[in-house]
This record gives C-alpha cells, sequence and structure tokens, in this order.
C-alpha cells in the first residue's frame, strides 16, 4: 500500500495560502511589539532621541555626498576662467 503523502506532487495552494496569511500575521504582531517597544523607549528620552535621528541623518547624508564625484577646487577655479587664445590668435596680437 502506498502512503498518502507520496501520491500527490503538485504544491497545495491552500497550504501555501494559509502558511503566508500565518507568516504575515507574525509579522504584523512584531510590527506592533517593536513600535510598543519604540514608544516606550522614546517618552523618557525624547532629546536624546531627536539627537540620534540627526546623527543618522548626517552620517546618511555624508554617505550620500561620498557616492557622488566631487570636483577638486582647481578644477572649479579652472572652469571660471575665460578660454585660452589659440596660437594663431597669440600670434597676431605681435605681428
Amino acid at each position: 500500500m502506498r502512503d498518502a503523502s507520496f501520491t500527490s506532487t503538485k504544491p497545495r495552494p491552500d497550504a501555501a495560502e494559509g502558511s503566508l496569511t500565518q507568516s504575515l500575521q507574525h509579522a504584523s504582531e512584531r510590527a506592533r511589539e517593536v513600535a510598543g517597544d519604540v514608544v516606550e523607549t522614546v517618552k523618557p528620552y525624547p532629546m536624546a532621541t531627536i539627537a540620534v535621528a540627526a546623527g543618522l541623518a548626517f552620517a546618511l547624508g555624508a554617505l550620500w555626498s561620498m557616492r557622488r564625484p566631487q570636483r577638486s577646487q582647481l578644477e572649479r577655479w579652472m572652469q571660471r576662467l575665460p578660454p585660452l587664445p589659440d596660437a594663431k590668435a597669440v600670434r597676431s596680437y605681435w605681428h
């Protein structure tokens, strides 16, 4: 006699849906717990929370600016200079 667990090789959508629903419920409960923990921690220390948030924002901003290539001070100065005349124009000044 064959075992019933080996007769079907197709995945059961009901079982996957139930597992997904259970995982979503667990994640939702965990998110509520974490939110409650955050509120309990923030309420007694509002200034420290603001300082930590500002520090994180500064660090993220510094990392973001490092991502973009920066031009050197010399390159910025050179860009502000007027274009130099070519050799033919310089010769025409003297002749």
